[in-house]
């Protein structure tokens, strides 16, 4: 081999190994984002479960003047979905794009109730709880069946699920006439 021929072989070896690294580098990245969503669901799941059984509590104490002083939920942070998502969605099937919607919206319909939720009488605050509540429930549902089903399935279209939670919003309505 020629002194030409070595330099052209060891730039195209040099190019070739860069492009390679930058690809990997790039897999990388988007597989980190993925994975922090993904344990971002997670989280999120752990605190509805929370929120939920806080609500249960506060409904309880507040209609039955045992007030004991349970805090009130906080929101729901989605810091990673707002900030990651948009760069790795189009890596999401379109049922995982579908589901993590439905998640995220669970979590954007309790923070906007938490808000703006009119709690200045006992009536209006039973129906502003039992709206966290229900979105509570769906979130967890829904997360847990996005896990379950690593988002090939849609939640709304299994009745039995979507039954099971009408029916534990509905018993914890009729519990305290809401």
């Amino acid at each position: 081999m020629s002194k030409f021929e070595i330099a052209i072989s060891t730039l195209l070896i040099g190019f070739v190994l860069g492009q390679a690294v930058d690809f990997i580098k790039y897999r990388w990245s988007i597989y980190r984002k993925k994975k922090a969503i993904s344990d971002e669901i997670q989280d999120i799941s752990k605190d509805f479960k929370t929120k939920a059984k806080r609500i249960e509590k506060i409904l309880n104490e507040t209609n039955n003047v045992e007030v004991c002083g349970t805090m009130t939920p906080s929101a729901i942070s989605s810091v990673i979905f707002k900030h990651h998502y948009a760069d790795v969605a189009p890596f999401f099937t379109r049922e995982q794009r579908a589901e993590l919607t439905i998640i995220y919206q669970c979590v954007d319909n309790f923070n906007e109730e938490l808000s703006k939720g009119g709690r200045n009488s006992l009536a209006s605050s039973n129906n502003s709880m039992l709206s966290l509540y229900s979105q509570c429930l769906m979130g967890v549902s829904t997360i847990e069946y996005y896990l379950v089903h690593k988002g090939r399935k849609c939640i709304a279209d299994n009745k039995n699920e979507m039954e099971k939670n009408w029916g534990r919003i509905q018993a914890l309505a009729d519990k305290y006439h809401i």
